[in-house]
């Protein structure tokens, strides 16, 4: 989401900067409408378009790591949990605790129910003056005769005048034909869909001078649109001028307003540019914008050496740091914020002391409260290079598991690096091994943009089955939730997300382990 603010807004100030400094006081009214209505389009799409810069990459190399923004979801279950140990059943209840996230959320569901409902009440006024006046046809329109002093407005096919005006002869026809421009084109739809495009985006003040530059060059579409059947400008421009003093202004409508009339009188009176100057400016305008649209879709390139950085939301750099456990495997390693991590799954047989951590087969034996491991399938040759070794979190517990100098990670460490939030759907994606040889089609939004690697690697249940290979990869922390209960977190086959878990300490999880 914040990419998404970040690279729109940035795409909306720099067109909108294009617009005000090169066509604002031009006369090509037509480009400028298409202009401004694209610009929005194009803004709030350039977050979903990546081009990637390196066009002979195919794949990112294995010594790459990512940096990624510092926020992972809290680990607080939706529902209460049961788990059953020596015959107990433990009852969790996690009470949800709000985050500023959720805040925000909260906010701005408010400013788009507030800015929706000013929306409807504003279309409802327009229809329900319309249902309560004597409408009559004039050119092939409706023509609304309303019992209060306004200006002639219009909205879709429908023009709205004041009766008493009408009745009296007091409503000069040009300005009728001045509303009959707004309608043949089509203005109500632009305004309609920048209104509704600030319902759901109402928090960026941008959008404001969008609809604000959109209305002011409907007035002169429509006022050059009157231009060109009556010659006699001058009289047109008195009229306007007469016409606008102490009247109502409708929101949503084309009409009269006292703040563009001076704009619309200067541009009814400026000389348009010669077809080649024009020409010139609409061509620099087209290709600052391809420009600056190819900028903002650019994926950076990889870097070449361990000072290159680029900076968008992620950060990549070179990772020459290798870790060696003390049975002598070796493991890949990428850095996550401030923390270097193993880029494999743990796979030793002895803590870092030497001393031999139990291997259970067994599972009667798994089911006992104390340190053990296990292969998947109790498959050493098959499952140990792929997924590495299954472990309870009584192993974790130890303090012991991983290398010297190296600890798993507690809940608060995982939370300070990991980005995403509860409804976050892709940073599970970028975790996972892409492809579907060590996940389950479809291995949903699978990238491994951090460089992670994750494979599901499965997971042991505290009975001693083993289930979910291909399907899941689930990882203990070291926090705990009570003598039973040990916090973990996963990743699956079927989304992009990653998930908190607490499940039983018997349970035998993959364990990923950071540098101290």
């Amino acid at each position: 989401m914040t990419t998404f603010i970040i690279k729109s807004t940035l795409s909306l100030i720099l067109l909108f900067g294009l617009y005000w400094f090169i066509l604002r006081k031009e006369k090509s009214f037509v480009f400028n409408r298409f202009y401004l209505i694209c610009s929005v389009c194009v803004s709030l799409l350039i977050p979903f378009v990546s081009i990637p810069l390196n066009f002979m990459t195919s794949q990112r190399p294995e010594n790459f790591i990512t940096v990624v923004n510092n926020y992972i979801p809290d680990f607080i279950p939706t529902q209460t949990q049961v788990y059953s140990d020596l015959n107990q059943t433990v009852d969790i209840n996690v009470a949800s605790r709000i985050s500023i996230s959720q805040i925000l959320f909260v906010l701005y569901i408010l400013g788009v129910v507030i800015f929706l409902f000013r929306f409807f009440r504003n279309i409802n006024k327009i229809f329900r003056q319309k249902r309560l006046s004597q409408i009559n046809t004039y050119a092939g329109r409706e023509l609304v005769l309303v019992d209060y002093q306004t200006n002639p407005y219009c909205f879709l096919n429908s023009i709205f005048v004041c009766k008493a005006d009408y009745q009296d002869n007091r409503i000069d026809e040009e300005l009728l034909k001045h509303e009959l421009e707004h309608i043949s084109q089509s203005h109500s739809f632009d305004v309609i869909f920048i209104e509704l495009i600030q319902i759901f985006y109402w928090f960026n003040p941008i959008l404001i001078l969008f609809n604000k530059a959109i209305r002011v060059n409907h007035e002169f579409l429509a006022d050059d649109g009157v231009i060109r059947d009556s010659p006699d400008l001058k009289s047109y421009a008195n009229k306007l001028l007469n016409i606008i003093f102490n009247k109502t202004k409708i929101p949503l409508s084309s009409g009269f307003n006292h703040s563009l009339t001076k704009k619309r009188l200067i541009m009814m009176t400026k000389s348009k540019s010669n077809n080649i100057n024009e020409s010139l400016r609409i061509a620099m305008i087209l290709c600052l914008s391809l420009i600056f649209f190819l900028i903002l879709s650019f994926n950076p390139p990889y870097p070449d050496s361990a000072k290159s950085r680029v900076i968008q939301n992620e950060l990549f750099e070179l990772q020459n740091v290798n870790l060696k456990d003390i049975d002598g495997n070796v493991y890949k390693t990428i850095t996550i914020g401030t923390q270097v991590w193993m880029a494999e799954n743990l796979r030793t047989i002895r803590y870092n002391d030497g001393t031999i951590i139990k291997l259970v087969t067994d599972d009667k034996q798994w089911q006992k409260y104390e340190p053990a491991y296990c292969w998947y399938n109790n498959d050493e040759e098959a499952n140990k290079n792929k997924y590495g070794a299954l472990y309870n979190w009584y192993t974790v517990k130890t303090g012991k598991l991983c290398p010297i100098g190296w600890h798993v990670p507690d809940r608060k460490e995982l939370e300070s690096v990991l980005m995403g939030s509860w409804r976050d759907t892709i940073m599970g994606g970028k975790m996972k091994e892409a492809g579907t040889i060590y996940w389950k089609a479809p291995n949903k939004n699978a990238t491994n943009e951090t460089g992670f690697t994750a494979r599901a690697a499965g997971l042991r249940v505290h009975s001693g089955e083993f289930i979910f290979l291909g399907e899941q990869a689930s990882w203990w922390t070291s926090s705990e939730w009570d003598n039973y209960i040990g916090f973990g977190w996963h990743v699956s086959y079927n989304d992009g997300k990653v998930k908190p878990r607490i499940d039983s300490k018997r349970i035998g999880y993959s364990v990923r382990c950071i540098k101290n």
